[in-house]
């Protein structure tokens, strides 16, 4: 559209929705839009000591439309959950220093950028911050939308319910509340999940701590995943106003190269781009998540296959890792798990 991000496809939205609230009974729903399947491609790749990894690349298959075919133009991209703690800190941390971070990383060869995208709560274009390309400008409004998107919620942000003209059982649903997230609880959820505190680093890790940390840096991975930021006011939650804080990212995009590529912009971000994924907390993902399914779209099981799948500005550090040694490789991977 004129803002730069795709349009909602006319019957289906922006988003497959698998579940359905109709149907006779829960043993027997109505499925919802679509069933959508992920099938998996293999491919090994050699590490420059010869300890061969297998990658899988996602293959995604929808099928059983509900409301017609979805058509060859329609742009798809996977996307895996994001964490969510933390989040209050990178909602403060002022522009000024997400620019400042982009204007120093073109002196090192790199090419950080912010987005800029459509701020819905204040009426205006704002730097993005939230989402796998950071096409949200706040904390609130990243609340509403996946309120909206992933539930069909509706809230004071986003007042229309979440079905297209097509899906004419969706729009005779008799409402209840107007908006159904009422004011109190947008607050006390945006509250919330403004101060889940992240996890501390792994103490277990610490003798090991520093030299992974020298190798992280050796191999140019701080360039992006940028150690410490620092929060501004944020009368929102002022108990972590001016705050240094160690999320490992630098909220801006970054060419991600051809393999990771959806092929779908996003207001400023370009079809190979991604915000730079926050690192702190990685390693507790297989306690809390029972399972360790990184990047956008889930295809890396650990690290080091995240590592691998980095291209296009990244490639290079993705190279030197490469090339380590197996002690160096596994310093590296315990200072990242450490996080």
């Amino acid at each position: 559209d004129a803002s730069g991000t795709p349009a909602a496809h006319p019957a289906y939205g922006d988003q497959i929705q698998v579940f359905s609230v109709f149907g006779d009974s829960i043993s027997q729903p109505v499925t919802g839009e679509a069933d959508v399947y992920v099938d998996w491609s293999h491919e090994n790749k050699t590490l420059g000591d010869g300890t061969e990894v297998a990658l899988r690349r996602p293959v995604m298959r929808i099928a059983k439309p509900a409301y017609g075919p979805l058509g060859e133009s329609t742009m798809m991209s996977l996307r895996n959950t994001p964490v969510a703690y933390g989040l209050g800190y990178l909602d403060a941390v002022p522009d000024e220093l997400i620019l400042k971070l982009a204007a120093q990383q073109k002196a090192q060869g790199l090419n950080g950028r912010p987005n800029y995208v459509r701020d819905d709560l204040n009426g205006k274009i704002s730097l993005g911050r939230f989402g796998w390309k950071a096409n949200q400008p706040n904390l609130k409004q990243q609340v509403a939308a996946a309120h909206i998107g992933d539930m069909g919620i509706t809230s004071a942000l986003y007042m229309d319910q979440n079905c297209p003209k097509a899906q004419t059982q969706c729009q005779a649903v008799p409402l209840n509340g107007i908006p159904e997230l009422t004011q109190p609880m947008f607050d006390s959820v945006t509250l919330f999940l403004a101060g889940v505190e992240a996890p501390q680093r792994s103490k277990a890790a610490q003798p090991q701590f520093a030299q992974g940390e020298k190798l992280f840096q050796a191999v140019g991975c701080s360039g992006c995943h940028v150690p410490e930021l620092k929060t501004g006011k944020y009368p929102l939650l002022p108990a972590i106003e001016n705050k240094p804080f160690a999320a490992y990212t630098d909220l801006l995009l970054h060419d991600m190269g051809e393999d990771l590529a959806d092929n779908r912009p996003d207001f400023k971000a370009g079809g190979r781009d991604w915000r730079t994924a926050p690192l702190w907390g990685i390693g507790l993902s297989k306690r809390v998540n029972g399972s360790t399914h990184f990047l956008h779209d889930g295809r890396a099981r650990n690290v080091t296959e995240a590592i691998l799948w980095h291209g296009g500005e990244a490639k290079k550090s993705r190279d030197q890792f490469v090339q380590l040694k197996k002690e160096e490789r596994d310093g590296l991977l315990d200072f990242v798990n450490a996080l």
